[in-house]
């Protein structure tokens, strides 16, 4: 019998390079986001908020009802809560006027969400914001959720 050294090299090479081709690959795709085939990036956060909304329509001539799908923007404001104060627009806010902070949030025509970012914020100024908001019936969304005082 006869062994064939090179041949059993020639394949080990081979099966060798493909695991490196194919590491790459994967390695490639992950730093790129992936195999997928959305515009986000995969942290919840879109490059756009829209709300589907229908309208309908009568012609006043015909009688006829005619239903539209039609895509409205929302636009959102960003309020970060640090420590005791607010900063809105690059303008400080703080804790005992917070009521001049809503009436500033107040002042836009359209539909909005504000966004609360916590940075270093005390329990006591996120949840008045939030009660504030939630008052004037404006949807607000955690951006980082701070934890309760301990009982």
């Amino acid at each position: 019998m006869k062994k064939i050294k090179g041949n059993a090299l020639v394949t080990v090479i081979i099966i060798l390079a493909l695991v490196a081709l194919i590491a790459l690959a994967v390695l490639y795709f992950f730093r790129k986001g992936g195999l997928g085939f959305g515009i986000g990036s995969g942290d919840g956060i879109g490059k756009e908020n829209a709300e589907i909304a229908l309208e309908t329509t009568v012609s006043s001539e015909t009688g006829v009802t005619a239903e539209t799908i039609t895509k409205k923007e929302l636009k959102y404001i960003d309020v970060t809560v640090h420590e005791n104060s607010y900063i809105y627009n690059s303008n400080s806010y703080e804790f005992d006027e917070i009521d001049e902070l809503i009436n500033e949030i107040c002042k836009t025509d359209s539909s909005f969400e504000v966004h609360l970012h916590d940075d270093n914020a005390s329990y006591k100024a996120y949840t008045e914001l939030e009660k504030a908001l939630h008052e004037k019936n404006i949807n607000c969304t955690d951006k980082l959720k701070i934890p309760s005082p301990r009982s």
